[in-house]
Formats: structure tokens, sequence, C-alpha cells
């Protein structure tokens, strides 16, 4: 847990935005298998906004990201959102 989070804190020195984006799905993942589901999908909800930001024509998180993503949804047993997010 430690390593992720110290991923995101580079990430922000380092000011690229892809990165800032991959280390927080990262570090959302890394909560989501801790079981700590409500901050991962917080930090997911903000990755997919950098996401939207980066590329405005592909706003969802998409490739292992996205698949990420709709894991935790699935998790959540919140099967309508993951569909909205796959496609």
């Amino acid at each position: 847990m430690k390593d992720a989070e110290q991923s995101v804190t580079y990430a922000d020195r380092s000011g690229d935005a892809f990165e800032l984006m991959k280390q927080r799905v990262k570090h959302a993942d890394t909560l989501s298998q801790a079981g700590r589901r409500d901050e991962a999908e917080a930090r997911l909800r903000e990755a997919e906004q950098m996401q939207a930001d980066l590329q405005p024509a592909d706003p969802l998180l998409y490739s292992v990201r996205g698949f990420q993503y709709c894991d935790l949804l699935l998790t959540r047993r919140s099967g309508r959102r993951a569909r909205q997010k796959a496609k």
C-alpha cells in the first residue's frame, strides 16, 4: 500500500499528466485489493476525470486501467455501471 501511495506522490511531483492518471489507477487497484473499495472508487473517478481531460474524445479509462475500474464495479455488484464503462 505504501509503495502505491508513494507512486502517486512521485507522479504528482513529475507533473506528467499521463503518469498522474496511471499511478492513481494503480493506487486504486491496491486499495481495492485491500478491501478499501470506497477509497478505490474515489481514486478511479479522479483518474477517469484526468483521462477525460487528457483525451476528451476518449473520456473513459480503457485498456488495463478500464478493466481495473470495471473489476472494482463488478466486485461492488455494480454491473450496470461496469457495462456503461465497458462500452
